[in-house]
């Protein structure tokens, strides 16, 4: 399947009502899986089954969040402790969403986070690489294409180690400069001389499978939404 991907969030959306009965996508909240096969079996509200992995995809799209956490400690050779972390925040209601992603991916931690939500996380680097392998199979095709291979580039040169010398940290601070919201004013001025990084062009104009199209739709039209803002995007 092959469906044109608007530019615009309102021309998406318009798009989106247009082609297909939101009312149906909606009635899909409890299976957001493949038909029943071996590799995608169904999943169910007790969490024993799988998600499609496109719907994760389309999930990740509207409401996850590729980051690189900075910050100082004395123990480290540079100063600063760097972590990469991908992380996915939603509304209390769909805590069993987030339940199945964790059950699907086989790794990460679910926290209350803020009055109405919950997050989940994975930050060490063995973990991260089941998400880059998800998204190198499955990958995203809005801007967040962008974030996510910003931040393996930040994991690779953690990987390597580099992030321990100061051309490495200065590297990393470029990245997260182009990153989500960038960096705040305070940061900016403890690193003048951060290494500048250019942000990815991302034009892609498809949307390859329905089940990315039902976990973009859900989570970014129609469920309650947190109200806690993790990842936000990047000021022009």
């Amino acid at each position: 399947m092959s469906i044109c991907l608007s530019r615009s969030k309102r021309s998406l959306h318009i798009y989106i009502i247009q082609t297909f009965s939101l009312t149906n996508l909606k009635n899909k909240i409890i299976r957001p899986y493949s038909s029943n096969t071996s590799n995608y079996p169904r999943y169910n509200l007790n969490n024993t089954y799988y998600l499609n992995p496109y719907y994760i995809t389309g999930l990740v799209d509207a409401e996850g969040c590729f980051t690189t956490s900075i910050y100082k400690d004395s123990s480290m050779k540079t100063g600063w402790q760097v972590k990469p972390i991908f992380q996915l925040n939603l509304h209390k209601k769909d805590l069993k969403i987030l339940e199945a992603v964790q059950k699907t991916w086989g790794v990460g931690k679910i926290y209350k986070h803020g009055q109405d939500s919950f997050m989940y996380r994975v930050s060490s680097l063995k973990n991260l690489r089941v998400i880059t392998n998800h998204f190198d199979n499955y990958p995203l095709i809005t801007q967040k294409l962008a974030d996510y291979l910003l931040f393996k580039q930040s994991m690779d040169l953690i990987q390597k180690k580099l992030h321990l010398t100061e051309k490495g940290l200065l590297t990393l601070v470029g990245i997260k400069s182009v990153l989500n919201w960038g960096l705040s004013e305070k940061f900016k001025e403890t690193f003048p001389n951060r290494i500048q990084v250019v942000r990815p062009k991302v034009d892609i104009s498809e949307i390859k499978d329905v089940y990315w199209l039902i976990g973009f739709v859900l989570f970014f039209f129609l469920l309650p939404r947190s109200t806690t803002k993790h990842c936000k995007k990047k000021k022009k």
